[in-house]
């Protein structure tokens, strides 16, 4: 049986040593984890901060699990965050939650294989 790594880790984005934003990964399956949280305080968004995060994201979960596929969900009706999730390079995908009560939409990031 081949053992499984989990792992967690939270970045943080700050300005003049106050925290703006925050992004938390969690490594759930052999080849997947998922962003859990994302957010960037109102009065700094639109600056490619919440990039920034979503980009230190993927290197980080590639360094330490290597090819991972990362997983997210969006609010419907969020396009802000939805289109800052497409520019990152996430794609929709179906949702097959059977928990999929608020109808959230599943974004997936797959690495590029070199």
């Amino acid at each position: 049986m081949e053992e499984q790594t989990f792992g967690k880790f939270v970045l943080g984005a700050y300005a003049d040593n106050v925290l703006i934003g925050i992004c938390t990964f969690v490594k759930s399956a052999k080849n997947s984890g998922t962003i859990y949280q994302m957010y960037v305080k109102k009065e700094f968004q639109g600056k490619n901060i919440g990039q920034g995060l979503l980009e230190a994201v993927i290197h980080e979960a590639g360094r330490q699990f290597n090819d991972i596929e990362i997983l997210l969900e969006v609010a419907p009706g969020n396009d802000k965050a939805y289109n800052l999730y497409r520019k990152t390079g996430f794609l929709e995908i179906e949702n097959t939650s059977a928990q999929n009560i608020n109808k959230v939409i599943m974004m997936k990031y797959t690495p590029q294989k070199n």
